[in-house]
């Protein structure tokens, strides 16, 4: 009765939308020792705990356990201050052990109960809710760890199961998990044991996952991705990243009749965790190779197209990476990823960091003479020109001038360019005292180039590699 008393009153609105625990209220709990007395229910009455036959007889009603584990979920979801302070004194008191042990202890006994009774799913909210507003740094051994990949990779049901809903173990682990992946400690923990492996069963289980529930493990992905084993690990043949990096096409050809598109959809969150990763497993060699291997391409591309600045923005930048390897600006290209880049580098005004990226990307398809044709007929000369001479960032410069160096030493690029007057633009630039040195010598490349018919060219790379996000 005592704990049904403190969740209604956790759960009451004043006026409706105030929550009725303050800070005042908080600290009051604090004094009546509410978050000592909620954790000592969690720790009786576990003697019979695996006594089956006393379980199905009580199978519909709800143990203590379970109501302390939502009494503390409701008041660690406090908004504001009185959250914060009311988690803090938990896990003060050791409720982070306490909810783990008790999610482990109740496994076998929820088997007997139905979801909406189930104790661990209870604890493992629980314990979401005190880490999301903790706002504090929570220590995970490596058997817990294993615990919560272990119970994450139970959730997808045998083949013979006619039902592909998640349960409610199932989402309160994909909210734990993506939650502790903000941690880079507990992260590298949970990777270790296995992480990637179990995101994939779930992927590969084909569950009915909701909008909110896909983001969370999109999320998680996310996360991995930062990390240079589990990029690899993501990107295998049992990959959950590989998995995801098939969805925006899947959705763009025929979203009606993908079970998968939901993923995607119109949930602009997730379509920023999905870019974010793919951003992330272009920036290092290998995992940058496997991505492109299994469409990394051609959903970069798509992205890159986005309505959404921040998901075109993560779209561009992979691209600028993934186009470094000339096999990659030829998958570019078969994309219609050209024309994309070429429209991100005219509106450099409204986005111009999203047009930068776009620059190297034009700038490194460069290389492959094959792609000169479409470049020159989308404009890009005039691009390159405009940025070799206007922009205040010298990076940028080179590029433009370094992609005018290889269009100029083919004929049909040097006829383009001449006619643009490209050559009288840069003369003042080739000359100029005050030009670094390397744009002088480029830009006198180019002269050479469209004036006297030589064939100067230099290899665009990046001059650096973005840190993963």
């Amino acid at each position: 009765m005592a704990i049904r008393i403190i969740i209604e009153m956790a759960s009451t609105k004043l006026g409706g939308t105030t929550p009725a625990i303050d800070l005042r209220a908080a600290s009051r709990l604090e004094k009546c020792r509410v978050p000592e007395t909620l954790l000592e229910v969690l720790r009786e009455n576990l003697s019979g705990r695996n006594d089956p036959v006393s379980e199905r007889e009580a199978v519909q009603t709800e143990l203590p356990q379970r109501a302390a584990c939502r009494a503390i979920a409701i008041l660690c979801s406090t908004p504001g201050a009185a959250g914060e302070q009311l988690s803090r004194s938990f896990l003060l008191h050791g409720a982070d052990r306490e909810l783990l042990r008790i999610a482990e202890t109740f496994e076998g006994i929820d088997r007997f109960r139905p979801p909406q009774l189930a104790v661990g799913a209870a604890a493992l909210d629980a314990f979401a809710a005190l880490v999301q507003a903790a706002r504090t740094h929570i220590q995970l051994i490596a058997r817990d760890a294993s615990f919560l990949v272990r119970r994450l990779a139970e959730c997808v049901p045998d083949s013979d199961s006619a039902s592909r809903i998640p349960t409610p173990a199932c989402h309160s682990l994909l909210r734990l998990i993506g939650q502790l992946s903000e941690d880079s400690d507990i992260l590298y923990l949970l990777a270790n044991q296995g992480l990637c492996q179990a995101l994939y069963s779930i992927l590969q289980g084909k569950l009915s996952l909701s909008s909110s529930e896909a983001q969370m493990l999109v999320h998680t992905v996310a996360n991995l991705s930062r990390i240079d084993t589990a990029k690899l690990d993501l990107l295998g043949s049992r990959g959950a990243l590989r998995l995801l990096m098939r969805l925006p096409l899947f959705w763009a050809q025929s979203p009606a009749s993908r079970p998968q598109a939901h993923f995607i959809g119109n949930n602009e969150a997730l379509r920023r965790e999905l870019a974010r990763a793919i951003f992330n497993v272009s920036t290092a060699g290998l995992s940058r190779v496997m991505a492109a291997q299994a469409g990394g391409v051609e959903a970069a591309v798509y992205l890159a197209s986005d309505s959404d600045t921040v998901v075109r923005r993560y779209g561009i930048r992979a691209l600028s990476l993934f186009a470094e390897q000339i096999e990659n600006s030829i998958r570019i290209a078969q994309a219609n990823g050209v024309p994309v880049l070429a429209s991100a580098v005219a509106n450099r005004r409204t986005d111009p960091e999203t047009a930068r990226a776009a620059l190297l990307a034009l700038a490194e398809l460069t290389n492959n003479v094959d792609l000169h044709a479409q470049l020159l007929t989308l404009g890009a000369g005039s691009y390159f020109a405009q940025y070799a001479t206007q922009s205040v960032d010298i990076e940028s410069q080179q590029y433009a001038l370094a992609a005018l160096c290889n269009l100029s030493a083919t004929p049909a690029g040097r006829t383009t360019l001449q006619n643009l007057g490209v050559h009288r633009l840069l003369s003042g630039l080739a000359l100029s005292a005050a030009v670094p040195a390397e744009l002088a010598m480029l830009a006198n490349m180019v002269v050479a180039n469209i004036l006297r018919n030589e064939q100067n060219v230099m290899q665009t790379v990046p001059f650096s590699v973005p840190p993963p996000e």
